[in-house]
C-alpha cells in the first residue's frame, strides 16, 4: 500500500501517518477527520492543517506499519463519503531533524513561516528600511503622548516609558543608530529625559513589582539612558541607589530583578569611567544570585517566583539564560571559584533541560524545565533562539556546549521566520540575532547569509503589518525599533543584541 517497502521485521516498523495538502478539502472536514482518527484536540487540528498547507505535508503520528496503514484506508473512506479528495499517506517514520524520536515536533509550525529560500543581499533594502521606521517613528511622536501604543499590546496605554516597550526603548535606539551612522535621526532627544522619568515612576508604581529596580520594565533603563545622553554626578548616584535596592528584594529574573540591575552596573561602569562602585556593587549581588543557584534533577537552575507562580524558568528574559548573563557579561568581575561554578553549570543544564531531534541535528528548549512534552515556542524568550544569544559569545566554551549551540541555530534557520512579527523578543528580529551571533562564533559565513534572509522577510513582514494596523509598533523589544537595530547588525556583521549586548 501506498508504495511502502515491504519489512521483515512483522509489521511493527514503525511509519509515520501524513496528511497531504489539497486545496478543494473544507477545513472543518480535515480538523473533524484529525480529531476522529488521531485524537487530536481541535488546536492540534488545526496546527496540523496549517503545517500541510504550509509545507505540503505534515505529520499527524507515528504508528506500527498495519496502524498506520489502516488509518490511511479509513481517512479514504470518510473522505469518499463526503466526496472530498482528502488524502493521508503512509511511509517509514525515519528521522526528521525538526522532530523529537517519536515524530513530535520540536517547534510549533504554525508559529513559523516557510524558511526563506536564496535571495541576493542587497544592502540598500535595509538601509532603507532602517531610514522607513526611523522616519516613521519621529513622524508619530508627540508631546503629550510620546508614541501611540500598538494594537497587539493588550492593555497598554498611550506614552508608555519603559525600555522593553516604550519610550526609552524607542528613544535608545534612535540614538543607538544615530551614533553608528546606521539613520539620520533630526531630533535632540535630550529634553525627553524628564518625561520618561516621571512616566516610568508612575508605570512602576502601578506595576506588579514597585519596590524593584527593573532594568527593562523600571526607571533603572531610564536613568541609564540619562547616563548616556545627558551625563551627571545625579544621575549616576541616582542609579546606583536603585540598583542597590535589589540587594534586599527577591531576586526574580532579568526583566525585573536582580540581574537586570547587575546589567545596568556594567552599563554604568562604561559609561562613568570605570567607577569602582559599579564592580563592587555588581559582585555582591553576583554572590547573592549564585547562592540561589539550586542542585536540580535538571541540573543547576534557579526557581523563579513571578507573577504570583514557582517556575524554574530556562530563558534569557525571566530565566536561567537571563540570569548567568548578568554573570557572563561580568566576567571579569567574577572571583575564580564563581567562575569555576558558572562554567561547569551551564553546559550541564542545557545538556539535562535540552529536547533533541530524533536524528541529533535540531535542539530546542522549554520555557520551563520540564520533560511532560516537547517544546511548543521557538524565540527569543522561551527556545532555542535565545540560548543561542545568551550563550554562543560567552566565556564558556566546551565541544558539547557548541555542538548544542549549533544544532539549536539549526533548527531556527529551518523552521521559518515567526509568523507573529519582526521584533526582537517573539518575532523574526530576536530569531535572527541567533543566527548572527553563530556567524559571529564559527566565522561560517552561511550563518550571516541566513541571518541576512530573515532580515529581509523582517523587513517584508514590517510593511505589511504597518498596512494592516494603520500604523508602527513604535517599542524597541517588541516592535519596529528592535528590527531597525537587527538590521543595521546584519550590514555590518555585528552581533549586539540591544540593552543586553549594547547600550
Amino acid at each position: 500500500m501506498n508504495g511502502a517497502p515491504a519489512t521483515t521485521d512483522g509489521g511493527t516498523e514503525p511509519f509515520r501517518l501524513l496528511l497531504l495538502n489539497d486545496d478543494r478539502t473544507p477545513l472543518d472536514f480535515v480538523l473533524s477527520v484529525l480529531e476522529t482518527l488521531c485524537g487530536m484536540t481541535r488546536e492540534q487540528a488545526y496546527a496540523t492543517a496549517i503545517e500541510a498547507h504550509r509545507l505540503g505535508r505534515s505529520t499527524c503520528g507515528i504508528h506500527p506499519r498495519p496502524e498506520a496503514e489502516a488509518k490511511v484506508a479509513e481517512a479514504a473512506a470518510l473522505a469518499r463519503q463526503a466526496g472530498h479528495p482528502l488524502t493521508f499517506r503512509a511511509e517509514p517514520r525515519g528521522d526528521l531533524p525538526g522532530e523529537t524520536a517519536d515524530g513530535a515536533p520540536l517547534a510549533e509550525p504554525a508559529r513559523h513561516l516557510p524558511a526563506p529560500g536564496p535571495e541576493a543581499w542587497d544592502p540598500e533594502a535595509p538601509r532603507a528600511g532602517i531610514q522607513e521606521i526611523v522616519d516613521d517613528a519621529l513622524d508619530q511622536f508627540n508631546e503629550t503622548r510620546l508614541w501611540p501604543a500598538h494594537p497587539l499590546d493588550e492593555g497598554l496605554a498611550d506614552g508608555a516609558a519603559s525600555l522593553y516597550f516604550g519610550a526609552t526603548g524607542v528613544v535608545w535606539a534612535l540614538d543607538h543608530l544615530r551614533r553608528r551612522g546606521a539613520a539620520r535621526v533630526a531630533r535632540d532627544l535630550v529634553p525627553l529625559l524628564p518625561r520618561l522619568l516621571a512616566a516610568s515612576r508612575e508605570e512602576v508604581a502601578r506595576g506588579p513589582y514597585p519596590r524593584h529596580a527593573s532594568w527593562l520594565m523600571g526607571e533603572v533603563g531610564v536613568l541609564a539612558l540619562a547616563l548616556r545622553l545627558a551625563p551627571s554626578a545625579a544621575v549616576a548616584d541616582e542609579l546606583h541607589a536603585r540598583c542597590a535596592a535589589n540587594l534586599d528584594l527577591p531576586v526574580l529574573e532579568l526583566m525585573w530583578g536582580l540581574p537586570g540591575s547587575m546589567l545596568a552596573c556594567l552599563v554604568a561602569d562604561r559609561l562613568t569611567g570605570g567607577e569602582e562602585r559599579w564592580r563592587a556593587l555588581h559582585a555582591r549581588q553576583a554572590e547573592r544570585l549564585l547562592g540561589c543557584l539550586e542542585e536540580t534533577g535538571d541540573g543547576p537552575l534557579w526557581t523563579q517566583e513571578l507573577y504570583g507562580q514557582r517556575a524554574r524558568y530556562l530563558g534569557p528574559v525571566h530565566g536561567f539564560a537571563g540570569n548567568m548573563l548578568a554573570l557572563l557579561r561580568g566576567w571579569a568581575w567574577l572571583e575564580p571559584r564563581q567562575r569555576a561554578r558558572v562554567a561547569e553549570a551551564v553546559p550541564r543544564t542545557l545538556a539535562a533541560t535540552a529536547w533533541r531531534s530524533g536524528d541529533g541535528t535540531t535542539v530546542n528548549w522549554h520555557a520551563v524545565a520540564t520533560r511532560a512534552s516537547p517544546p511548543r515556542l521557538l524565540q527569543h524568550c522561551h527556545g532555542a533562539p535565545g540560548m543561542v544569544t545568551s550563550f554562543a559569545d560567552g566565556p564558556v566554551r566546551t565541544a558539547d556546549l557548541d555542538a548544542l549551540l549549533l544544532a539549536a541555530g539549526e533548527l531556527v534557520w529551518r523552521a521559518g521566520p515567526l509568523a507573529k512579527g519582526p521584533g526582537l523578543c517573539h518575532g523574526t528580529a530576536g530569531n535572527g540575532y541567533a543566527l548572527l551571533k553563530l556567524w559571529r562564533h564559527t566565522g561560517d559565513a552561511a550563518w550571516l547569509a541566513r541571518a541576512r534572509a530573515f532580515a529581509a522577510a523582517a523587513i517584508r513582514q514590517y510593511r505589511d503589518a504597518r498596512a494592516r494596523h494603520g500604523q508602527g509598533r513604535y517599542s524597541l523589544w517588541t516592535g519596529d525599533l528592535g528590527l531597525a537595530v537587527y538590521l543595521a547588525d546584519c550590514l555590518s556583521g555585528e552581533a549586539g543584541f540591544p540593552t543586553i549586548d549594547c547600550f
